[in-house]
């Protein structure tokens, strides 16, 4: 078994777990409510009754930094430009192509696809510039 910084990928978990909430609030956070017809709540809901859906999406970023790490660890032997490659093929191989069923099946609309998309490969990188700068 290799090696696995426990603290980066706490780091790079919490790096994830930022730009999403970057991401979906602050930056498309209107464009994402309303292609998902997610009524706007007035007045918002105390961030204590959120806390659950939190979790569960820190828990998502945590296995994600993990696995990352893992993969970062078995094939790109230290190197910043294998890893950002891995990270992309991981990206596009994975997280685009199946995040495609809802544009498919769905009909979700494609500006929407490109909002989770960006988010995917945004978070996917950062977690990767921290996994494999810090040793």
């Amino acid at each position: 078994m290799l090696y696995i910084n426990i603290w980066a990928v706490i780091v790079a978990a919490i790096a994830m777990f930022a730009i999403g909430a970057v991401w979906y609030s602050v930056l498309f956070g209107k464009q994402w409510m309303k292609l998902s017809n997610i009524p706007m709540p007035n007045p918002m809901p105390p961030i204590s009754s959120m806390f659950p859906s939190y979790a569960y999406y820190f828990l998502t970023t945590l296995v994600t930094s993990f696995i990352l790490s893992k993969l970062i660890s078995w094939f790109c032997n230290g190197s910043m430009t294998s890893a950002l490659k891995l990270a992309f093929l991981i990206w596009l191989g994975f997280i685009a192509m199946l995040n495609l069923s809802g544009v498919i099946w769905e009909k979700k609309p494609w500006a929407l696809y490109w909002i989770h998309a960006g988010c995917s490969l945004v978070a996917i990188f950062a977690a990767t510039l921290i996994l494999i700068s810090w040793k």
